[in-house]
């Protein structure tokens, strides 16, 4: 198991082009063996109240729900 540094993430227009590369958030996902399971922490971090604001306000919460829920059924093949 290990951890992958998702650093760099911010947001972009609606061509995928970065609008604030100065002020990206950082994430890191963490796979841990938790007995016959596998355990996965995400852990973001933000430049400051702001930024945190902004992305819950445009969803983020709602979007890694329904992301991370796809999870067994992509592992099931």
């Amino acid at each position: 198991m290990g951890a992958a540094d998702l650093a760099g993430h911010g947001f972009s227009d609606e061509h995928g082009t970065p609008t604030d590369t100065d002020r990206p958030t950082h994430a890191v996902a963490t796979l841990t063996a938790d007995g016959a399971r596998t355990r996965l922490t995400l852990v973001s971090s933000f430049v400051d109240a702001e930024q945190l604001e902004r992305m819950v306000n445009m969803g983020m919460e709602e979007g890694l729900r329904e992301a991370l829920g796809q999870i067994d059924g992509l592992l099931a093949g």
